[in-house]
């Protein structure tokens, strides 16, 4: 008896897949789950690789998740979803970097791109926020999964200095995600601090409102220590969120110019960050602009047909 359900999943891509594949007769299989990929290849197989937290310094490197993700070796090319996505496959599995192709996810453009009216936004701040809070720092993400590398303590202390330091008890910090045992360590880590009433949790929401809270937001704020890509920060900028996050693993490469990268590590700089931004509009304006301009670099329609061109390369025997 186990309590792990992905280990029946496992088997049955290692046993039923492979069957499955060989009586469709299809030329190419694309596995989207890295942890689905078969060892029996019947034929040409892309498997496309988001990250290696499992293996990685903030997972659990042993023989299981070792046993779990190394059916990828065997595929034909393998579609990395970041550079250091790509990186780490280089490194920790010792795969050819030549077998590797890198295709940027995005962002659902029609919902985030469009412009919303100041009335609205206000009428949602309203309509969302307690009558005392008047604008909030934003974050988006999931508590639970491999915890520490969000960073979310960092988080709380610096969001926690910065309203202490500046008396604004009526600014708060709004974070958006699955709730469970991790999102309630994290209240109680509020509670601590003594800024409960200025940490709201959300749970899940529609993307109506996920638009809505970022068009709303003063800052995104996104310290992560480790994402294999990070969709957050790029539905902010392309909502016109200024936002302040990381600069490590992928996430430069989705921000580039168009946010601030800083140690996630660095707490004074954070707050002189998010100071900087309450303080002068202009440089809040030149950064939103800029953002926007980044998010412009991200579309599915380019995911999709550089994910094409590999099915072709496969298809035609090429690397």
């Amino acid at each position: 008896k186990t309590n792990d359900p992905t280990r029946y999943y496992w088997l049955s891509d290692q046993l039923v897949l492979p069957a499955s594949i060989k009586q469709s007769g299809v030329n190419i299989i694309h596995i989207l789950d890295q942890l689905s990929a078969p060892i029996i290849k019947n034929t040409k197989t892309i498997v496309t690789v988001h990250d290696l937290m499992q293996l990685g310094r903030y997972g659990n490197p042993n023989l299981k998740n070792r046993l779990k993700i190394s059916p990828i070796k065997y595929a034909d090319k393998i579609i990395a979803i970041s550079q250091s996505t790509k990186k780490d496959i280089v490194d920790i599995l010792k795969i050819p970097a030549n077998k590797i192709k890198v295709t940027y996810l995005s962002y659902r453009e029609k919902e985030f791109s469009v412009k919303s009216s100041p009335r609205k936004i206000r009428e949602f701040k309203n309509q969302k926020l307690h009558a005392n809070i008047h604008n909030y720092f934003l974050y988006v993400g999931s508590y639970g999964d491999f915890d520490k590398r969000k960073n979310l303590d960092f988080l709380l202390d610096i969001f926690n200095q910065y309203i202490t330091k500046r008396n604004a008890k009526n600014t708060a910090l709004v974070m958006i995600g699955k709730l469970g045992k991790e999102s309630q360590r994290i209240e109680k880590r509020a509670a601590e601090l003594g800024i409960k009433d200025q940490v709201i949790f959300t749970g899940f929401i529609s993307t109506e409102d996920l638009v809505f809270y970022y068009k709303s937001a003063e800052i995104f704020l996104f310290p992560s220590l480790y994402e294999g890509f990070g969709i957050p920060p790029l539905e902010a900028m392309a909502s016109g969120c200024p936002v302040i996050a990381s600069n490590q693993s992928s996430v430069p490469e989705v921000v580039g110019d168009g946010g601030i990268l800083l140690d996630p590590q660095d707490q004074n700089a954070w707050i002189k960050a998010i100071a900087e931004i309450i303080s002068k509009p202009k440089f809040k304006d030149q950064l939103v602009d800029k953002g926007y301009q980044q998010a412009k670099n991200f579309s599915w329609e380019k995911c999709a047909r550089e994910t094409l061109e590999v099915y072709k390369k496969v298809y035609n025997g090429k690397n």
